[in-house]
């Protein structure tokens, strides 16, 4: 039992039974998983913790080399269970209680801290009787320093313990000195001849031993390369610690584990206890193979495999070994027994006419139990011999010929296997590499890591001229390998285990990962069939199409995800390839999704122009390129579909097929194809993009189409809203988008527009970059933007095969098309008045004339400055003096004046005539009549005007002239203008304020307010 919670540096006691004081039955199984937790524990907490294991001896004896009395029945102190091991001393001594092999299994590089022995005794008789001698026995030999005590024995059970948690009895221990089986303890006893004059018998119900001892903090599991790794060398690591309840899907590439076994089980390697794949049960005659699920490409790469391996709870047999085997034969393990599921077995070994060794096997690292390995014996090739615990090196072969032996190890201490465990022994850390990096001197190193770091247990320095040494011939290294862990076991058995698995190379490649099963198709840019490599196949995509552009697919034959050379060897085979529109997602291509190529999917129809037959022989090699294909409709998204007629498959990639371009944007508010016609500023309008397509055929795009800001001129606009296009309506030939749009400026814009021949990188006024999502972004199927000059809009292959990501606006005219014109939608007006006289109360006489500053800002329908209003596009004329006067015309200014409040009567108001007879007309007195218009602009200096940025500023000097007869004064002259340009754009009528003409009814926007007076009296 656990007697306390450990915490970092806290002893931990594993006392299977009862505490001291106590009986203490061992229970290795116990132990064993106890030290597990306690080891967990100690990862948690990051620090070293001691632990106290009790156990009680296997064997003991009555040995001579003290006394005279030998013990009767010495077998009974084992066990607490009043079976009594006894000796009848009267002033004699016994001889040694000698009991040995408590099946300890303290893990190597842990620190032995004391030793406690307890012995379990009586007498006939209390008092009397006492220890003679304690001792520890090492190696098989009894120590000198003695633990014994003077304390009397009693009638009645008592245990003693006699050492301690810190003593070690003089001496130094190891592991390896307390696991063995000749370590234990030497008991005597005494009884003086004064006390208690007659015999006393002395009985030992049960002697055990406590070892005390510290364990290094284990290092948590990291899935990074090996510390030993060559400088220079990086690598990319897959692992698996098991710590699940199936073993698939695994965390490698989230793959499965292939299993596979060559004998009559029918059992597979899986896993039992989380945290360990099991190889073999404790079963007789057992060989199977758990191949990794990925693909380790050979020439060239540098592998590192470490695992820790258990082998327990059996009679020492056989063994595991690690594979490397030829990734285009399907991995299947060889012969049972003391070949290990790597080598053959022939003749009376075999129990069939003869067993193959592993498949496609290039080389096997076998650890070893029994020692067959080694052994040339059994049908098996080469080696010194059984040499039992051992680490042996096989190489490649067939069938039953070669698997020859290459190098090998001697006996190992400690030991490969724990077979009295019942829980998963010993755990110790391997590590193979096989180093390729220069195919023809491939080396090959076997690495054990027993507690202290990695030791060398074998070196191969190149496997080629190692193999010429023994007389044959290896096997050159094959394109790609797969690695398997086979377990094996013949007359005896154990339980087979690996954990904490960790392969790291150079190249590893997922041997599914979405991949479909039977067949794949993949872009012809990857290259011409056969000569596609099968990485390709695995992981390659179908890049973008375009609309009336024919393509071609490679397609290839799969079989456990390598290319099935032999596919159509015997004879042709037909295999259809369809195209099938997946815009509504009926086909689901990730093999690890549920409906995973679903029937729905294979069995829907193929596209217009997306469906041929392709005839593979056996000069294929089962790889092919497909004829073109020709779609004249475009696609979102298009699965492709492989059978042949017995295997359904879907492509592992789905891609698009694009219009080459929009084709026109045009305006339905226009009176010609072109031109929009003139229209206020903000005013709504219509525009209709029109995409390239081909004559005669479904259009297929449904596509929205954007505006880019950028991309129309000129960039000093106030906005052409929206930005976007609803969905286009497809049709024959072409698709369309219309939508209402608005443009806040004045004069017309154009929409960039090129020929993806010479220009495909600039932005374009109109596009769509999101028809083709299912192959942009992180799927690089197409050409996209993030680089300055990418060809986004290339409707020619770039050298990687790969077309531009987007369309857009065609040019097909020099310049393109221009919209507008637009003018304003109306304008807004301010000025001032300043009097002639401006001392005391400002005045100016009549007929004198005084200055009006004007302001008018073209503006569009939401009060927005037009700024694009100035230059050649300003219609509005303010340095022409007749245009000042001027009203109701186009280009006029429209400037005139109106007193109101005469006499101080708010109601008395004077309106000056435009026209002849050019009468004053008041609404109280007398009309007063003038020989010419009262009001007028004066000639000198002359008016000015001025646009910027959509607003006017003019300036001009007003007068006031004398009508016939005296009138005025005018105390409130109110002045106002009503100005509209050459193209009808006016003052918004609900601004107008003033009513300065004979129609009732504002006309005007009064701008300032001044007083006029007739003129000076003469006195003489």
């Amino acid at each position: 039992m656990i007697e306390k919670t450990i915490d970092a540096g806290t002893a931990l006691n594993i006392i299977p039974g009862l505490t001291r004081g106590r009986s203490r039955n061992r229970t290795a199984i116990a132990e064993a998983w106890m030290l597990a937790v306690a080891l967990l524990l100690m990862a948690v907490s990051g620090a070293a913790s001691a632990l106290t294991v009790t156990a009680s001896p296997n064997t003991c004896s009555s040995v001579t080399g003290i006394g005279t009395v030998a013990w009767s029945k010495p077998g009974n102190a084992l066990a607490r269970d009043r079976n009594y091991a006894t000796a009848s001393v009267n002033g004699t001594t016994t001889n040694y209680l000698q009991c040995t092999d408590f099946g300890f299994a303290i893990p190597s590089g842990a620190t032995i801290n004391g030793v406690t022995v307890s012995v379990e005794r009586s007498s006939t008789v209390n008092g009397g009787s006492t220890d003679a001698a304690v001792r520890l026995v090492k190696a098989g030999a009894i120590g000198t320093v003695d633990r014994s005590s003077v304390t009397q024995y009693t009638d009645s059970d008592f245990v003693e313990d006699h050492g301690g948690a810190n003593d070690l009895w003089g001496t130094t221990w190891t592991p390896a000195d307390i696991n063995a089986a000749n370590f234990g303890t030497a008991f005597a006893a005494t009884k003086t001849p004064y006390q208690w004059k007659s015999a006393q018998t002395v009985s030992v119900n049960q002697i055990q031993i406590s070892v005390d001892y510290t364990v290094p903090v284990p290092v948590p599991f990291s899935c990074t390369p090996p510390a030993n790794t060559p400088a220079g060398v990086a690598l990319s690591c897959v692992c698996d610690t098991f710590g699940r309840s199936s073993l698939n899907p695994s965390t490698i590439y989230g793959a499965n584990w292939i299993v596979s076994t060559s004998d009559a089980t029918g059992i597979v390697p899986s896993i039992v206890n989380p945290g360990y794949l099991r190889l073999t049960n404790n079963t007789g005659n057992n060989a199977k193979a758990a191949t990794v699920p990925a693909i380790f490409p050979a020439s060239g790469n540098y592998i590192s495999v470490e695992f820790q391996q258990y082998a327990y709870n059996g009679s020492g047999a056989d063994g595991i070994a690690l594979t490397l085997s030829d990734y285009a034969t399907t991995a299947v393990p060889g012969a049972f027994g003391g070949s290990l599921g790597y080598a053959q077995k022939t003749g009376t070994a075999c129990n069939t006419a003869s067993c193959p060794g592993f498949a496609g096997g290039w080389i096997g690292v076998a650890l070893d139990e029994f020692g067959n390995y080694q052994n040339p014996t059994e049908g098996r090739f080469g080696g010194p011999g059984s040499i039992l615990e051992s680490v042996g090196i096989r190489g490649s072969g067939s069938d039953v010929t070669g698997y020859n032996w290459l190098a090998g190890t001697g006996s190992l201490n400690p030991l490969i296997d724990n077979r009295g465990s019942t829980a998963p022994s010993l755990g110790y850390n391997y590590q193979v590499i096989v180093d390729a990096r220069t195919p023809a001197s491939t080396s090959v190193a076997v690495n054990r890591d027993t507690g202290a770091g990695y030791n060398s247990l074998i070196n191969v320095p190149n496997i080629f001229t190692a193999a010429t040494a023994q007389g044959f011939s290896q096997a050159a290294v094959p394109a790609n390998w797969q690695i398997s862990f086979t377990g094996s076991t013949g007359g005896s058995t154990n339980i087979h285990e690996i954990s904490g698995l960790k392969i790291c190379a150079q190249t590893i490649v997922p041997r599914s990962g979405g991949t479909a099963s039977g067949f794949n198709a993949i872009d012809e840019a990857y290259g011409t069939p056969p000569s596609v490599a099968v990485q390709k196949y695995l992981t390659g995509d179908i890049y973008t199409k375009l609309v009336g552009t024919p393509f071609k697919l490679d397609v290839a034959a799969l079989n456990n995800s390598q290319i099935l050379s032999t596919y159509a060897i015997s004879a042709n085979k037909n295999v259809t390839l369809k195209l099938v529109d997946n815009s509504a997602g009926i086909c689901v291509l990730d093999s690890t999704q549920p409906n995973y190529c679903s029937s729905t999917c294979t069995g829907a129809a193929a596209v217009a122009g997306g469906s041929q037959v392709m005839t593979f022989g056996s000069a294929n090699s089962g790889q092919k390129q497909s004829a073109d294909f020709t779609l004249n409709t475009a696609y979102s998204k298009l699965a492709a579909i492989i059978s042949d007629g017995t295997t359904n498959a879907c492509a592992t990639d789905q891609f698009s097929v694009r219009p080459t371009g929009v084709a026109s944007v045009v305006s339905g508010s226009s009176p010609n194809a072109n031109n929009i016609g003139t229209l206020k500023a903000g005013e709504i309008f219509t525009l209709t993009a029109t995409t390239a397509g081909v004559a005669n055929n479904p259009s297929g795009y449904t596509g929205v189409l954007q505006l880019n800001p950028t991309a129309v001129s000129p960039a000093t606009l106030v906005a052409l809203v929206p930005v976007s296009f609803p969905a286009a309506s497809p049709g024959t030939g072409s698709s369309t988008a219309t939508a209402n749009f608005t443009y806040g400026e004045v004069g017309s814009f154009q929409l960039a527009a090129y020929d993806p021949a010479t220009d495909a990188a600039t932005a374009r006024g109109v596009y769509d970059s999101t028809w083709t999502t299912v192959d942009s972004g992180s799927q690089g199927d197409c050409i996209a933007g993030g680089s300055p000059g990418a060809a986004v809009y290339a409707n020619t292959k770039d050298a990687n095969g790969k077309y531009g990501c987007n369309f857009g606006l065609l040019k097909t005219a020099d310049p393109p098309a221009v919209f507008g014109r637009f003018i304003p939608d109306h304008f807004e007006v301010s000025g001032s008045a300043t009097a002639a006289c401006t001392s005391g109360t400002p005045f100016t006489y009549m007929g004198q004339p005084f200055a009006v500053k004007l302001t008018v800002t073209a503006q569009n329908s939401v009060n927005v400055t037009t700024q694009n209003y100035t230059g050649t596009l300003a219609h509005l004329d303010g340095a022409t003096a007749t245009k000042w006067t001027s009203f109701g015309s186009y280009d006029s200014i429209g400037l005139w004046a109106m007193a109101n409040n005469i006499g101080g009567i708010p109601a008395c108001t004077a309106k000056f005539a435009v026209g002849t007879p050019f009468t004053t007309t008041r609404s109280c007195g007398t009309n007063v009549a003038a020989t010419a218009a009262r009001v007028a602009i004066s000639g000198s200096p002359a008016p000015t005007g001025t646009w910027a940025a959509g607003v006017g500023t003019f300036a001009a000097n007003m007068i006031l002239n004398r009508a016939s007869a005296v009138d005025g004064s005018y105390e409130t002259l109110q002045i106002g203008v009503a100005p509209q340009d050459s193209d009808g754009a006016k003052t918004d009528t609900v601004t107008l304020d003033l009513d300065a003409d004979a129609t009732a009814g504002n006309e005007r926007r009064r701008i300032a307010t001044t007083t006029v007076r007739y003129g000076r009296i003469r006195l003489t």
